[in-house]
């Protein structure tokens, strides 16, 4: 990665991690969440599942309600984002979403089991 495209993830991440704490102010983000998770069916909820830039967690919460037995992936590049997440996991009583501080275009899944 060359310095303008490390300085724009940079850029990035700040501006995540300096939004976090007012994100969820948002409700939209929650409804939508709630939708688009609704129309995902498996008979199956023994399922590994990836959820990318997951910011404050709305949808792998969403996701880990619906499908309980699923070991959820929860990938974001702001650790401020993510925290935020585990609190709200924590609220809910979930315990199968891993939260991963990562970029998504450099993802590294080899100390999973």
């Amino acid at each position: 990665m060359n310095n303008e495209e490390q300085t724009i993830k940079d850029n990035i991440k700040n501006t995540f991690n300096n939004v976090a704490k007012s994100y969820d102010r948002n409700q939209q983000f929650i409804l939508s969440a709630k939708k688009m998770v609704d129309m995902i069916h498996s008979e199956n909820d023994n399922l590994n599942i990836l959820d990318l830039s997951t910011g404050t967690g709305h949808i792998a919460i969403e996701l880990a309600k619906k499908f309980p037995n699923a070991n959820i992936y929860a990938v974001d590049i702001s650790e401020e984002m993510l925290n935020i997440a585990r609190l709200k996991t924590k609220e809910h009583g979930i315990n199968n979403i891993t939260y991963l501080v990562q970029d998504v275009e450099n993802l590294d899944f080899e100390d999973i089991k």
